[in-house]
């Protein structure tokens, strides 16, 4: 961190009563630090972001739009979301985010989740792997659905791993929450669907990006769709029909998640001039949700499964 960094933050966190306690991460957008209110000591996440251009050639626009955005996630105070506590532009063309604080992110989980069911490269994926796969799925699906539902929809536009978080008090047996809402955009149904209008054209992880983001066309919700379904092929792993065909009922379920993470990726590169499905045709999170008992496995199953594992092993 550079002199005038370490200045500015300093002038926050005295501003906020904050004490810094580490740093949690590094990127190319500023670092994120756990820090410590001195008043209460409740702990929160700090992000330091960069500015991209001077603070004196921000029109008075886009410190609107950035306050307003803002303002509308502050409000989000849901069990879906991390909770933005407050924001602010500090002196030396940076801006700060005060957040719940989380434990983790999707990232890691799906780094640890092989060794922790003890399964090797290319091994297939038991029974309860399989079942708790799906869980995290179905809350990531309730998560983004609670964004879409809202009046009016809020789009994340950069659904990846590393933006879904653990929270650090599990309540109601949920641990997922959305996080990172740098890019979000409150979404107008009326001029960005109907019009030639567009949201802005900054993308994020191109890797989970829908093609329309990305090649800067008209969107609406679904593209936050395309991206749940990349993170479904990182759950349930690549080409994971064939590492599960020894299980007939698994195999029953992947054959119907595969098709539905399918129809979450629609893109016809040749719309309108060839056939067939579209970005739009994307099914909403409700209903792949409606359809949870045809994609997973009900716990009783699990049982069943490892006394039938017991008895041929025996």
């Amino acid at each position: 961190m550079t002199e005038r960094a370490i200045d500015d933050m300093t002038s926050f966190v005295n501003q906020y009563n904050l004490e810094i306690l580490s740093k949690m991460g590094e990127g190319g957008f500023g670092c994120v630090y756990k820090a410590r209110d001195i008043t209460n000591e409740q702990e929160y996440a700090v992000k330091q972001i960069k500015l991209p251009i001077d603070k004196q050639n921000i029109n008075c626009r886009q410190l609107d739009q950035f306050v307003a955005e803002m303002d509308c996630l502050k409000n989000l105070d849901s069990k879906y979301v991390v909770q933005y506590i407050s924001a602010t532009i500090g002196h030396e063309n940076y801006y700060y985010i005060i957040m719940e604080l989380c434990s983790d992110s999707l990232t890691k989980i799906l780094e640890h989740k092989p060794q922790v069911f003890h399964r090797k490269p290319k091994e297939l994926m038991n029974s309860i792997e399989f079942y708790i796969s799906c869980h995290i799925f179905k809350e990531l699906l309730e998560c983004v659905q609670y964004l879409h539902e809202l009046d009016p929809p809020v789009i994340h536009r950069d659904l990846k791993p590393d933006n879904i978080l653990v929270a650090l008090n599990v309540r109601n047996g949920r641990y997922f929450k959305l996080g990172d809402f740098g890019l979000a955009t409150v979404h107008d149904r009326n001029i960005h669907s109907m019009t030639n209008n567009k949201h802005t054209g900054d993308v994020g992880d191109t890797g989970y990006q829908a093609p329309e983001v990305v090649f800067n066309e008209k969107y609406d919700h679904r593209v936050d769709i395309y991206s749940l379904s990349k993170i479904g092929e990182k759950i349930f792993g690549l080409n994971f029909n064939d590492k599960l065909t020894n299980n007939e009922v698994i195999r029953k379920r992947v054959v119907k998640l595969q098709d539905l993470l399918q129809s979450m990726s629609y893109y016809n590169w040749d719309h309108p001039h060839k056939p067939g499905p579209h970005w739009k045709d994307r099914p909403d999170c409700s209903q792949v949700l409606s359809e949870y008992n045809l994609w997973s496995i009900h716990k009783s199953y699990i049982e069943s499964d490892l006394m039938d594992n017991f008895i041929s092993s025996a």
